[in-house]
């Protein structure tokens, strides 16, 4: 009987490599959130792979310690039997090497993908996406700490750090791009909003490549047109939509309210005049209860709305769903968590304000690649298993 292998993950890194931007690139490798990463971590050694044979184990090694983490290859047939690292041969590592192709796993230890076999002993068109790789599928939105907010930003910090310039150039040009259609009478202002998811989900699929290993490119910026623009575009008219209508709604409310305060005003004028035959203060106090209530359905309204699209184009160009399921689906997600969505992260959206007025806002375009990019960390936390 031959002999079979396990890979198991032992929980220490590579010398010389940062435990962040592992756990990013393992993020990206095995197409998990770096929460699932960092618990993985945590329970090691565990097995990642087993029942396999020795040149398929090697190559997932590989892999593995290409993204920054050690791993430690085990004979299943003889589990007191143990073969660490520096017990495969150069041979073993030199035929594993060849066998996990460049395209397969890049220096920057991220994203994997199929390989032709190279010799007789390979598994028949082995591929370690297959296998190694855990697809990042989507679920029922899940509930997370508040914290995460948090854990979000400083990841989008760090897939800024990554490519800095790119970000910068594709930050610049989105503004070009809105400001040149803003200053179109009437078509800009549909412009704007149709174009707006488009460039979204262009950036969400950047992160994407960030997360896998590679680069972010300006070209990026209009990823979002080639496969989903359709339904992007429809996403943005379902936006622009959404903001005529509570337009409308809001200028109905201004009126009602201008007039309920002005019935308001003349009751309490008419009562510090004497006058006690008309309502009085009492009188306007239901009046002034309607405004606030009035008030406080707008807002509702605009946080549903934000809701509803604001992780909507990671889902459309990550998961090819239907633009209302997109939205469905974003909403809810947001009830779950509205925590760390609706009030942590607005707070540190606050908060870095302040740098930017202090460099008389150049860190802007720090803070839009950072914001942009806990998007996508978010939805992956929230959204994929």
């Amino acid at each position: 009987m031959d002999r079979t292998y396990s890979v198991v993950l032992t929980g220490q890194l590579v010398a010389g490599r940062d435990r962040a931007d592992v756990q990013n690139a393992l993020a990206g490798l095995f197409k998990t959130s770096v929460q699932g990463i960092e618990q993985l971590l945590a329970k090691a050694p565990v097995k990642i792979k087993a029942n396999v044979d020795r040149d398929t184990a090697l190559q997932y090694k590989i892999a593995v310690e290409k993204a920054g983490a050690l791993c430690e290859i085990d004979t299943l047939e003889d589990s007191a039997s143990h073969v660490a690292a520096g017990e495969a041969t150069a041979a073993e590592l030199a035929v594993a090497e060849a066998q996990t192709a460049p395209e397969l796993v890049d220096d920057a230890g991220g994203g994997v993908g199929p390989t032709e076999p190279h010799d007789v002993y390979a598994p028949p068109m082995a591929s370690l996406e297959d296998d190694l790789v855990v697809e990042a599928e989507l679920t029922e939105p899940q509930k997370v700490s508040a914290g995460r907010a948090w854990a979000w930003m400083v990841s989008g910090f760090r897939s800024f750090r990554q490519d800095p310039l790119a970000w910068v150039l594709l930050t610049l040009l989105s503004i070009v791009i809105m400001f040149g259609l803003a200053v179109i009478p009437f078509l800009g202002f549909i412009g704007v909003y149709v174009l707006m998811p488009l460039l979204t989900g262009g950036i969400m699929k950047g992160c994407a490549a960030q997360q896998g290993g590679q680069s972010l490119e300006v070209k990026h910026l209009f990823a979002g047109f080639e496969e989903h623009g359709a339904k992007l575009a429809m996403l943005g008219g379902l936006i622009l939509g959404s903001v005529l209508l509570l337009s409308v709604a809001f200028f109905i409310i201004a009126i009602l309210v201008a007039l309920a305060l002005g019935v308001g005003l003349e009751m309490l004028s008419a009562t510090f005049d004497g006058d006690v035959s008309g309502l009085g203060a009492a009188g306007a106090v239901p009046i002034i209860i309607l405004v606030l209530l009035l008030f406080g359905l707008m807002f509702v309204v605009m946080t549903g709305m934000m809701m509803a699209f604001w992780f909507a184009p990671a889902l459309i160009v990550m998961h090819d769903l239907e633009v209302m399921e997109s939205v469905r689906l974003s909403f809810k997600g947001c009830l779950r968590n509205w925590v760390p969505v609706l009030l942590v992260e607005p707070l540190l959206w606050m908060l870095a304000t302040v740098p930017i007025l202090l460099t008389f806002g150049l860190a802007y375009f720090v803070f839009v690649p950072v914001v942009m990019a806990s998007v996508y960390y978010g939805y992956r936390e929230i959204f994929t298993a």
